[in-house]
């Protein structure tokens, strides 16, 4: 998650903007918000969200098109 504010800050998104996405991803089953006591959230004020199964799979769907594949393993859930 740290990582993910890191690269939001540098396209120059407003937070409140990612998270509208964030949100709008879960509300399609794409993406989890956490819980805010979550070990990787540095700042007690970020949301950390997290792709879900079928995040992952729409993914795979969509790199799939481009004739290149990405692997949804259980051990990539855990993340």
């Amino acid at each position: 998650m740290i990582n993910m504010i890191n690269q939001v800050v540098s396209l120059g998104m407003s937070m409140d903007e990612f998270y509208s996405h964030c949100y709008r991803l879960s509300g399609y089953g794409l993406a989890l918000p956490l819980e805010r006591t979550h070990g990787t959230v540095g700042n007690p004020d970020n949301i950390p969200f997290r792709l879900t199964l079928f995040g992952k799979r729409l993914i795979d769907v969509l790199v799939n098109i481009n004739g290149e594949s990405t692997m949804v393993r259980s051990d990539d859930l855990k993340r």
